[in-house]
């Protein structure tokens, strides 16, 4: 995997997430190494471990609408494991990456 690979894989599962969620989500990584889902003005962070455990959040809006995304998030993780590993690979490995190829 090389840059341009894991910047195409990071937008393949943002639009996973917004497809799901319904909103326009982004994602990065913490500096602890959880990935930071953003959606609107509230974001949650997610366990590097299992991709599922949310860590924190920081949201404002109606409760069983939190609960709604982070179900989706989770369902839409799962069913696309594949790619979050990979994604997860690419962002703890940042540095492993070819940087000469393609970027």
């Amino acid at each position: 995997m090389n840059k341009s690979d894991a910047v195409a894989l990071e937008s393949t599962c943002e639009q996973l997430l917004s497809d799901a969620t319904k909103m326009n989500c982004t994602l990065s990584m913490t500096l602890s190494g959880n990935i930071k889902i953003q959606f609107s003005s509230s974001y949650m962070t997610i366990s590097k471990y299992d991709m599922c455990t949310p860590v924190w959040i920081s949201f404002s809006g109606e409760y069983e609408e939190l609960q709604q995304f982070i179900r989706d998030v989770q369902r839409t993780i799962k069913d696309h494991a594949d790619e979050f590993d990979a994604l997860r690979f690419s962002y703890e490995h940042i540095n492993m990456l070819d940087y000469r190829r393609g970027s």
